[in-house]
């Protein structure tokens, strides 16, 4: 979080002044680069003349961090006297493999990555541009530890498949928790991701930080900040699907005999306006043939974030994104033989066709209480309403479902010195869904309201052990008379070896109170399902080891970088959809006690320059369904192996060619309960996907050609729908 100090107020009576420049290995002056005090609000953006000043410091020692992605961040201690200007100069030297990125979410306050106590992957701006990712679920497929089945992320093997509800991995925005109302899942087109910093996932148990919801992981979008000269950017693509190779998949559904294409376009503008105010605004449109009968649609959505600084104490950044989605919806397909049509009888719908209509602010206020501490209070109001669609209209109001999450969240971060920082905090959240379409009967409003209060302490010890202990205490109003309380606890230990090693142990309990779709819900539209008030939170007790560091190769100016973990995680009282005889219905249960035991690899290597980059992820798990100790199962819908290898070479300076592959084993096991209704439900195979890509960089534009799932195979994610098919695409972007 950056605090831009310029101008000529005061905020002590007695006061220092830190500036300088930040320049290039060659010298010329480097625009963009972060300089902060370490454990402050204090901080700067240096210029394009790579200047930068930090006014009304309270004399202190302080550490400075300075960092850009890419580069080698920089640290050194300075000493404040009352009324000295202190100036200095850094340079920064480019290390595309060994650069450590500062991160937010492990321990909510900025730390480097390598200094994190958990396992956190991070995903750049970059990796999503080159890949012309337009939703946020097509970048987490690229991220170690991650798997997604359809519409669900699972970190870990801590999530099975259940339709998109009730998401196990907590979803922030700029630290924000934005999982939907109703469901209890992730909107994935909230962020432009144009506008995507970066994204942090944490894998294992969060909610001592976090939460409900923080399950088996975090995931934490961090929108960009406001360049110091004016940009405007523009992205356009063309893409196509080809047929499909199998005749008899084609004979039922003309539409699988052609090319099917989708396009989209994106234009955003970014400014610094003055040193007080700064603003990024981006719209965006795509429409899809879809590849798949009844998949076709378009999206629409306008977003921007404004950034005010009042005095030097004081700034309010505000988040404000609206998205409409009109698309027709394809849930499960005819049979395995008839793979590209949706079901259709008198007793199985495979469509769900809707206009989603979504709408988020978010305004973060920061208070800088004195050098040493600081509160932000943030709040969220994020709506949705879903519409059906009869013949491609809007069907009337009483179908509609409407639903809203709003609340809000102080946070106090305070620096002790020698290297102790101090985090508490209180918040609360209320979410409301109506939906006489999915929860019949009279009463059709329903709400969870939440309030909670958390703590974290953290020491450092002989410059070289750093311990971590926090708590979260929640209390759910479920009804009148139904209250659930939890108390999540975590200790982390790290211990840096040295400056290439740093070695971590973690502990931590995660929990997840059911949605108001899955408690509720009574709806015959897809599948029979029932409602079950009376669900019981999920828990889970996460442990990990890890290690994560750096090396050099034997060759000039090569290196990379590890990090390698084992964990192991106990799950009780998981929920899922199971069919019951006696109602012949689905309805959600607690049915599962699960022990999942893993170890989570990945390594970089390549030139420090970034010509030739290669990174491999490995995971394997071991989950065991212990529900009934005398018939021990593996859990449903996890793979045991999950491999993921991407590479980019540039054999000229301005042309990148890379390839990227995902290869997920056949779930070990598939609930057969969906078989009964659906045909050929329980069908799976590994997934087995190849990208390739290749770009050009023409100076103020760049070209490029995709070709997804290359190798055209054909696998799903989830049961009884196709994955995507092989495609291909053109994308052009560039600024103005």
């Amino acid at each position: 979080m950056l605090w831009f100090l310029s101008g000529n107020h005061t905020l002590f009576s007695q006061s220092a002044i830190f500036s300088g420049m930040v320049k290039t290995e060659d010298g010329k002056p480097f625009p963009g680069a972060t300089i902060r005090l370490v454990g402050t609000g204090y901080g700067a953006v240096s210029d394009v003349n790579g200047g930068f000043v930090i006014r009304a410091i309270s004399p202190n020692v302080y550490q400075v961090m300075v960092t850009s992605v890419g580069y080698l961040s920089q640290k050194e201690t300075i000493s404040l006297k009352t009324g000295e200007t202190l100036t200095r100069t850094f340079v920064l030297r480019e290390e595309a493999l060994q650069a450590d990125e500062v991160v937010v979410t492990a321990a909510r306050r900025e730390q480097l990555n390598s200094e994190a106590p958990v396992s956190i992957a991070v995903l750049g701006a970059k990796e999503i541009e080159v890949r012309n990712i337009v939703q946020l679920d097509d970048a987490l497929r690229y991220t170690p530890g991650v798997q997604l089945s359809d519409n669900q992320v699972n970190v870990r093997g801590s999530t099975g498949f259940s339709y998109g509800v009730g998401s196990r991995i907590q979803f922030l925005v700029d630290g924000v928790p934005m999982l939907n109302a109703d469901t209890g899942g992730i909107a994935f087109n909230i962020v432009p991701t144009a506008q995507i910093k970066q994204v942090e996932v944490i894998k294992g148990p969060g909610s001592a930080l976090y939460g409900g919801g923080a399950l088996g992981g975090v995931i934490n979008v961090i929108t960009k900040d406001f360049p110091d000269k004016p940009e405007t950017a523009v992205r356009s693509y063309l893409g196509v699907h080809p047929p499909v190779r199998y005749p008899e998949w084609k004979q039922n559904w003309a539409g699988g005999q052609r090319n099917r294409y989708f396009w989209g376009a994106n234009i955003s503008r970014s400014a610094q306006v003055n040193p007080k105010m700064g603003y990024w605004v981006n719209v965006n449109y795509a429409q899809t043939e879809g590849y798949l009968q009844n998949s076709d649609g378009y999206e629409g959505y306008l977003a921007t974030k404004i950034g005010y600084q009042f005095n030097s104490r004081t700034r309010l950044e505000t988040l404000v994104t609206s998205s409409l989605t009109h698309k027709n919806g394809f849930v499960y397909w005819s049979s395995g033989r008839d793979a590209l049509r949706i079901a259709k009888t008198s007793l199985l719908n495979g469509s769900s066709d809707n206009e989603i209509r979504r709408l988020a602010v978010l305004p973060v206020l920061t208070y800088i209480i004195n050098p040493s501490a600081f509160i932000s209070l943030k709040s969220r109001f994020f709506g949705g309403t879903s519409i059906p669609l009869a013949k491609n209209k809007l069907v009337e109001r009483e179908g509609w479902t409407i639903g809203a999450r709003y609340g809000s969240e102080a946070q106090v971060n305070v620096d002790l010195k020698a290297k102790r920082y101090l985090i508490f905090g209180a918040g609360f959240d209320q979410n409301a869904t109506n939906s006489k379409r999915f929860f019949g009967g009279d009463d059709t409003n329903f709400a969870q309201p939440e309030v909670a209060f958390f703590g974290q302490y953290e020491q450092n010890l002989f410059q070289k052990i750093n311990l971590v202990a926090g708590f979260r205490f929640d209390r759910y109003k479920i009804s009148a008379t139904d209250v659930v309380q939890k108390f999540s606890p975590k200790f982390n230990l790290s211990y840096t070896l040295n400056q290439a090693l740093n070695l971590r142990a973690a502990w931590g309990y995660g929990f997840r109170v059911p949605g108001i779709t899955e408690r509720y819900v009574n709806n015959s539209e897809f599948l029979p399902v029932i409602p079950n008030p009376q669900l019981r939170p999920e828990i889970s007790n996460g442990f990990e080891v890890g290690m994560k560091g750096f090396f050099a190769l034997p060759f000039e100016d090569w290196g990379g970088q590890y990090d390698l973990a084992g964990f192991s995680n106990q799950y009780t009282d998981l929920v899922e959809p199971k069919f019951q005889n006696t109602a012949r219905a689905f309805q959600f249960v607690n049915l599962t006690k699960g022990q999942i035991n893993g170890i989570d690899a990945s390594l970089s290597a390549g030139r420090k320059d970034g010509r030739f980059l290669i990174n491999v992820a490995y995971l394997l798990l071991n989950g065991e369904d212990q529900s009934d100790p005398n018939n021990l199962l593996p859990l449903n819908y996890r793979s045991k192996h999950l491999f993921q290898l991407s590479a980019t070479v540039s054999p000229l300076k301005r042309l990148e060619l890379g390839l990227d592959f995902r290869y997920a084993s056949k779930f070990e096991r598939v609930d057969s309960d969906f078989g009964n209704f659906i045909p050929d439900a329980t069908i799976h195979l590994p997934t087995k996907v190849l990208d390739a890509r290749i770009r050009y960089d023409f100076g103020r534009f760049q070209v490029s050609l995709l070709a997804k799932n290359a190798g055209e195979y054909y696998y799903m994610e989830r049961p009884a729908i196709l994955a995507p098919t092989r495609n291909f695409l053109l994308q052009v972007q560039g600024s103005l």
